[in-house]
């Protein structure tokens, strides 16, 4: 819009001064039309002739002068046009290039977000090496306690995390650590376990394909036996939790 504007503005000027000229011209030409008869008429004498040949020469100057005016006009105009057709495409080619950038910023933006929006961890527990799923835990008095490896076998960081283990003994064996404090809950979002603990602590920092130790150990007295099913819930950054079903056995002999 810009560049036809100043083309209209540009063409008006050359026609302004094609105009001016033209009008010069007519003028000139009224003269020697009018004046030069007049000449003649008054005096057919030599030194009349020669003034008349003079106005001439000086009108005809004055044609010259005109019509090299004019050419440098338009050629001051026509350079002026090149140069700033030429400044308007370098300014379009560097803010197109600018364009360019910040898209192709935008964009490499736009999937590294993506990308780590993409990426999600995800917790798997284990015992002995195996997984945790569907495996059996057995405490004695002679020993310490058990502990369960949880790892983060996603592809994103594991933030914090809390855990909930449910059992159904009849009995409730208090669980305890040196590393992470239990505490017995009364309320009980499974109604088919008896008895529900939660870590005191929030863990935090799992990285991918790394792991943390989640050690707890059982109260059992000599001769004790008993044998319940176990629930473990790993809250983290999913919407539901992740859910362990193993058993334990009491075994309390030496």
């Amino acid at each position: 819009m810009e560049n036809d504007q100043l083309n209209l503005l540009i063409d008006k000027k050359i026609a302004d001064a094609k105009l001016e000229a033209a009008d010069k011209r007519i003028h000139y030409i009224m003269v020697i039309g009018v004046i030069l008869p007049i000449f003649l008429a008054i005096d057919s004498r030599n030194d009349s002739r020669e003034k008349v040949k003079d106005a001439i020469a000086s009108i005809n100057q004055d044609f010259q002068k005109m019509e090299l005016d004019e050419q440098s006009y338009e050629s001051t105009i026509d350079q002026k046009i090149t140069e700033y057709n030429e400044s308007q495409s370098q300014l379009m080619k560097d803010n197109s290039a600018k364009i360019d950038y910040s898209i192709i910023r935008m964009q490499n933006q736009f999937k590294e977000l993506a990308g780590t929006q993409l990426r999600k961890p995800m917790v798997e527990c284990y015992y002995n090496g195996r997984p945790l799923e569907g495996s059996t835990i057995t405490f004695k008095t002679s020993e310490i306690g058990r502990s369960i490896e949880m790892r983060n076998i996603g592809d994103g960081s594991i933030k914090s995390y809390r855990v909930k283990m449910y059992t159904t003994a009849k009995t409730s064996y208090g669980i305890y650590s040196d590393e992470v404090g239990w505490s017995r809950l009364e309320s009980n979002d499974e109604p088919t376990y008896k008895n529900c603990y939660a870590s005191d602590d929030i863990f935090h920092n799992i990285d991918p394909k790394e792991s943390n130790e989640l050690s707890f150990r059982i109260s059992v007295t000599e001769a004790q036996k008993d044998e319940f099913d176990v629930l473990l819930k790993v809250f983290y950054e999913q919407p539901e939790p992740k859910i362990f079903s193993f058993k334990i056995i009491l075994d309390g002999t030496n």
